[in-house]
């Protein structure tokens, strides 16, 4: 079975950008070389597989069916996204070190004075986020915005958090006007970051959400 380990290896060689439903999800060209090697492994060995699984009529001559094992897109199309990155991270710090004149004038007794000290530095400290953006993946959307004129009245944004250790995080989600999306949605995201950034919402649970009483 060297020929089939060898064909499995090449297989293995192409990454898929995404998973949706636990189906994988490959670039056109991608999954075109993917069924080209498993048609030469159906030949040489007898077997059936690849993305589109396919199974004869009768007398071999047709096709009966054709099962999708994967999902093949076009990159620009499936991660397609306009963004507006807010500053609050920062709003927040600046004003965390702001102290206020008449404090720093107060006489404090020693033993409050530092208890108040460390209460400061913990306020000081910067805020675990490094900066926010807010994400828009509605294709229809991004398609009209160029028109001055959009399909919806409110349009779904995800509000995405960058961490100081790296990760991404979907903070929440909220709509926006239609106008709104129009006027400040003016950036995108990168393929490779949106990559990441799918893969967050994709996984996000609203069950993971503690529930608290009033």
């Amino acid at each position: 079975m060297q020929i089939q380990a060898l064909l499995n290896t090449e297989i293995k060689k192409f990454t898929p950008i995404t998973k949706i439903d636990q189906g994988k999800v490959y670039t056109f060209a991608d999954a075109n070389e993917i069924n080209m090697l498993k048609r030469a492994e159906e030949k040489l060995l007898g077997s059936v597989g690849g993305i589109r699984h396919a199974e004869y009529a009768s007398g071999g001559k047709s096709l009966a069916k054709v099962h999708m094992n994967a999902i093949s897109v076009d990159e620009q199309v499936f991660f397609a996204n306009r963004m507006r990155r807010v500053e609050e991270a920062q709003e927040i710090s600046e004003e965390a070190q702001e102290v206020p004149e008449e404090k720093k004038k107060q006489e404090i007794p020693e033993e409050k004075k530092k208890q108040d000290t460390q209460e400061e530095k913990k306020k000081q400290k910067a805020p675990e986020s490094l900066f926010y953006i807010d994400l828009v993946i509605d294709y229809r959307a991004i398609k009209e915005q160029s028109s001055g004129k959009v399909y919806t009245d409110n349009v779904l944004v995800y509000r995405m958090e960058k961490t100081k250790k790296g990760e991404v995080i979907l903070h929440s989600s909220f709509v926006v006007s239609a106008d709104e999306f129009i006027q400040q949605f003016k950036h995108k995201l990168a393929i490779s970051d949106m990559k990441k950034v799918f893969k967050v919402i994709r996984d996000y649970n609203p069950a993971d959400i503690p529930e608290e009483g009033l």
